[in-house]
């Protein structure tokens, strides 16, 4: 999975998720993200198992989970 096929299928939680359900307690792997003026944001990446094709993602700080697709 590449991340330039990956896009929001939808959102799963908006209301303060509990982040073990999807896998983002203990996150796969996290990517941070920055611009030039310094300004940074993470994004959390998990599976509820990891034999699963299904991946979540949370962004640090918001109270939103959504599942991602490769469509």
């Amino acid at each position: 999975m590449g991340a330039a096929t990956l896009r929001v299928e939808v959102f799963v939680d908006d209301d303060g998720p509990d982040l073990g359900q999807y896998g983002l307690d203990e996150p796969t792997f996290s990517l941070e993200l920055g611009n030039a003026a310094g300004s940074r944001e993470a994004l959390h990446f998990g599976q509820t198992s990891r034999k699963s094709d299904i991946w979540y993602v949370h962004r640090k700080g918001w109270p939103h989970v959504w599942r991602l697709s490769r469509d």
